[in-house]
């Protein structure tokens, strides 16, 4: 698996990076405002990079900080991973249901200029099959209905 999200350049840090961090902290850590800026750190690293696990921030840690704080950072760290996979999991649904309304209405209005214009209406469809827009597409949808000619449709693109 890539390193690299959709956007994002690989972090340019190393274990021994953030160990070094992770001990800068050590004070922070019993307050609760530490422990939060903890958690907006581990929030940044799983959200930067794929290439550290849970285990090795537990053991990271365990050296740096203390033994019994590393199991209370593995189960934020899996807390956080596990809301990060999620909301991927959604993002990834909501984006395939938008793509397939988009592709509903492309086809819909493909017909839709074939019946109306024959030939004529298919050469626009090019220029509507690059528009992004779903209520865009929903409007020339409606529009091919009630229009006499192609020009009337021409306006929403």
């Amino acid at each position: 698996m890539s390193n690299k999200k959709a956007g994002k350049t690989p972090a340019k840090f190393t274990i021994q990076d953030l160990t070094s961090s992770l001990l800068t902290l050590k004070g922070l850590f019993d307050k609760k405002t530490g422990l939060e800026y903890i958690e907006a750190v581990f929030r940044y690293i799983f959200s930067a990079t794929d290439n550290i696990t849970v285990e090795e921030i537990k053991v990271m840690v365990e050296e740096s900080i203390s033994k019994d704080k590393g199991g209370e950072i593995m189960s934020l760290a899996e807390r956080l991973r596990q809301e990060g996979f999620q909301q991927g999991i959604q993002q990834g649904i909501q984006q395939g249901i938008q793509q397939g309304i988009k592709q509903g209405l492309l086809e819909a209005i493909e017909l839709g200029l074939k019946l109306k214009f024959g030939t004529d209406g298919l050469k626009i469809y090019p220029e509507i099959s690059r528009i992004d827009n779903v209520d865009t597409l929903k409007s020339i949808k409606e529009a091919i209905e009630i229009a006499k000619e192609i020009d009337e449709i021409k306006r929403f693109f």
